[in-house]
C-alpha cells in the first residue's frame, strides 16, 4: 500500500511482530505525548528489550535508560543518544538526584512489585516535569504507585490510558503524573461513574470464584 506512514501503523497496533511489549493503545499514547512535549531530557526505568527506548530516542534530545538487566548495555550502540544505566532504579535515581539531574519526561516501567512500583515512583517525582507510569492496571504496581502519590501533592490520573485482564492477570495501562500541579486540580471532562481498574478487579474476582467452585467440584475435599 503506498499510503505513507502504513508499516509503521502496523507496528503501533502490534499487528507486525517487534520488540515493544505494550498496547497499541500504550504505544500510540507514548508518542502522542511525545509529539506534544517534544523532550529536552527523558529518563526510562525499565529497558526490557529496548521497545519503548527507540521511540524516546527518536524524540528525545537525550535518554537516560535504566535496567538491572544487562541487556541495557546495549542501548547505546543501538541509539546514539541514549546513555544506559546497568543498575538497579534505586542506585540509578539515587545517583541522579545526587547529581541533581532533571528530566522533562520519566517513563516508569521497572520493578513491578508493589514496593519496586512505589520505590521508582517515589525516587522519579523530584527529577521529572511529567511521567508516565506503566502497569498502572495491575494491582501490585497500582498499590504502589498510590502510596507513593500519597505521599506528594501532584496531579495523577492512573487511568490515563485503560490496562486489560490477561491470561496473566491485569496488566497494561497508564497513569500520568504532573508533580507541578496540585492533586485535586479540576478536571475538565464527563465524571466517570467506575474506573476501568476497579472493572478489572472485579471481574478477577468472578473468575477466581468460579474456578474456585470448578475446582472444589471435580476435586472434593475428603471427609476424615
Amino acid at each position: 500500500m503506498a499510503l505513507p506512514g502504513y508499516e509503521a501503523l502496523l507496528e503501533y497496533l502490534a499487528v507486525q511482530e517487534s520488540d515493544w511489549m505494550m498496547s497499541p493503545a500504550e504505544r500510540l499514547a507514548i508518542v502522542g505525548l511525545l509529539q506534544i512535549l517534544r523532550p529536552a531530557r527523558t529518563l526510562e526505568i525499565g529497558y526490557g528489550f529496548g521497545g519503548s527506548t527507540s521511540r524516546l530516542s527518536a524524540f528525545s534530545g537525550a535518554v537516560v535508560t535504566v535496567d538491572v538487566d544487562a541487556r541495557v548495555k546495549e542501548a547505546s550502540t543501538r541509539f546514539p543518544n541514549v546513555a544506559p544505566m546497568h543498575m538497579s532504579s534505586g542506585e540509578a535515581l539515587r545517583r541522579l538526584s545526587d547529581e541533581r539531574q532533571r528530566f522533562d519526561l520519566c517513563l516508569v516501567d521497572g520493578d513491578h512489585s508493589e514496593h519496586g512500583a512505589y520505590e521508582d515512583l517515589k525516587g522519579a517525582i523530584p527529577l521529572a516535569d511529567v511521567l508516565l507510569i506503566h502497569d498502572a492496571a495491575n494491582p501490585d504496581c497500582r498499590s504502589g504507585y498510590c502510596r507513593a502519590l500519597g505521599e506528594t501533592d501532584a496531579y495523577a490520573d492512573l487511568d490515563f490510558v485503560d490496562g486489560r485482564l490477561q491470561v496473566d492477570g491485569p496488566w497494561g495501562g497508564f497513569g500520568v503524573v504532573l508533580p507541578g500541579l496540585q492533586r485535586n486540580q479540576p478536571r475538565h471532562h464527563t465524571p466517570t461513574v467506575i474506573s476501568s481498574f476497579r472493572l478489572l478487579a472485579a471481574e478477577l474476582a468472578r473468575r477466581r470464584t468460579f474456578w474456585s467452585r470448578i475446582r472444589r467440584k471435580v476435586c472434593p475435599t475428603r471427609s476424615s
